[in-house]
């Protein structure tokens, strides 16, 4: 199963390379897929009022000889890793989502949605079935 973190930071605050270059140099320490990156850029005739940089991170777990083997012990010390920037970068997890849905999603991810989307969203998080894996990451993100 592959489970993706969707992480931002405002590009008028922060040095770009250095802090894509740190978030990446974790990615890899924690044993991750790949990753991609998205721009978003949005504002009023000449009023910018989002610039940021949306890296998604892709973990990827692999089957073993033995059996299957967690990725969740190096997402959680990926996350440790951002939150610990978030305090002097303003870097932000927004989303987390595996192949079959939505873990945790920040507040401003979630104004971000349209409407449908967003109830969709609320309708899946009452119905969903919940592992002690997702309620783990939820914890450590939400701390």
């Amino acid at each position: 199963m592959n489970y993706f973190v969707d992480v931002s930071f405002d590009l008028s605050r922060q040095s770009f390379n250095d802090t894509k270059r740190y978030l990446i140099e974790q990615f890899e320490k924690n044993n991750g897929y790949r990753y991609y990156e998205n721009f978003e850029l949005s504002g009023i005739n000449r009023v910018i009022k989002r610039n940021h940089c949306v890296i998604t991170f892709n973990f990827e777990e692999k089957e073993e000889e033995q059996g299957e083997t967690s990725i969740i012990p190096q997402i959680i010390k990926f996350i440790k890793e951002v939150k610990n920037m978030r305090k002097n970068n303003k870097v932000y997890v927004e989303c987390l989502y595996n192949d079959l849905k939505v873990i945790y999603a920040s507040k401003h991810y979630l104004k971000m949605l349209g409407k449908y989307q967003y109830n969709e969203y609320k309708r899946s998080q009452e119905t969903m079935k919940i592992t002690e894996e997702d309620i783990l990451l939820r914890e450590i993100i939400c701390k």
